[in-house]
């Protein structure tokens, strides 16, 4: 097996599929992935190149430095500060837009994730990481602050997904697969204390609401067709979603109360497909529509509202004062559409 990546695993599109009438063109340049901070936008090129789109989508480039080749991008909660994953084998700097500063990385983490505890210093936040010890790998969290390493535990196997979820919950979970049941594991950073969340479920995938209050998660199994589920963060379900969607796919509006999911078309193609390994592997190639959903009180299943029949194939899904935004893999440019509601 290959190590851990964060980069989405889907292949380039082989028949990409161009962009619908509707949609609203942000960016001039291609793009990796973006994020917002305040009432600008910034994106970051597949060379590297951080620009900032300010005002009528006015650009203005704000790092010049470039990789060979950018694998991936982990981009800090306050935006302030970015981790470049580039070359091969994988190594990884980090970016401080407070400090101006690029800090390399040792050479053996494979993964990492930022502190969703937002610092009121001018430092760099903390991290948590994968690094090799052998044929394990090291959970640990590193100060830039202190210059220490926190190792919280030693972890066999590979494709292995980190996240840090709250100040005390570092979440672990194997690469998400219909043939391999996997579980969701979470470590407090200071006690150590492990707790199994969900035990042995084949095709686990999720996605967390800002507030983390909220969870989309999806499932498959042998006997039944894949769901997708809206459950709380005690993974209590609250409603089961009326289409079939990657978690990561999906988005939710700021006050949690709406989700945006990209939806492969036509939609009959799932009883055929494993999921989600055909869906990581062949769902680059589908059209997709934007299913737009919303929480009635009381009820066990969310209604739908198609916004948008015929677009384009998407990644990193966001919404943001009732647009949504996603990059296009058509030209790998980042595009927005309005939410009517």
């Amino acid at each position: 097996k290959s190590a851990p990546s964060l980069t989405p695993e889907t292949p380039t599109p082989t028949a990409p599929i161009a962009p619908t009438e509707g949609l609203s063109l942000i960016s001039q340049e291609k793009v990796f992935d973006y994020w917002f901070l305040d009432e600008e936008i910034f994106y970051v090129t597949p060379e590297g190149k951080i620009i900032k789109i300010s005002g009528q989508n006015q650009e203005e480039v704000i790092q010049n430095t470039t990789f060979e080749s950018l694998n991936s991008l982990i981009i800090s909660p306050d935006g302030q500060n970015i981790a470049y994953g580039s070359g091969q084998p994988e190594q990884f700097r980090i970016f401080s837009f407070v400090e101006n500063l690029w800090q390399p990385l040792d050479e053996k983490i494979v993964k990492l994730d930022w502190s969703p505890v937002t610092s009121t210093a001018t430092t760099t936040p903390p991290i948590v990481y994968l690094k090799k010890n052998g044929n394990l790998y090291n959970l640990a969290t590193y100060s830039f602050t202190t210059k220490k390493e926190n190792l919280i535990a030693t972890l066999a196997g590979q494709d292995i997904n980190i996240l840090w979820l709250t100040a005390e919950k570092i979440l672990v979970w194997e690469k998400p697969s219909y043939y391999k049941p996997a579980s969701l594991l979470s470590f407090n950073p200071k006690t150590k204390k492990v707790e199994v969340l969900i035990n042995e479920q084949p095709g686990l995938m999720f996605n967390w609401s800002a507030d983390k209050e909220l969870v989309l998660i999806s499932k498959s199994g042998h006997s039944i067709e894949p769901v997708l589920f809206l459950v709380n963060k005690k993974f209590e379900t609250i409603a089961a979603l009326p289409f079939i969607a990657l978690p990561s796919k999906c988005a939710f509006s700021e006050d949690s109360k709406l989700i945006a999911c990209a939806v492969p078309q036509p939609q009959a193609i799932r009883k055929k497909w494993r999921f989600p390994d055909d869906w990581l592997s062949q769902g680059i190639n589908l059209p997709e529509a934007f299913y737009l959903t919303g929480l009635t009180e009381g009820s066990t299943t969310l209604p739908e509202q198609i916004i948008s029949s015929n677009v384009v194939n998407t990644g990193s899904v966001k919404i943001r004062q009732g647009e949504i935004f996603f990059i296009n893999h058509f030209d790998q440019k980042l595009y927005s559409i309005k939410v009517s509601q």
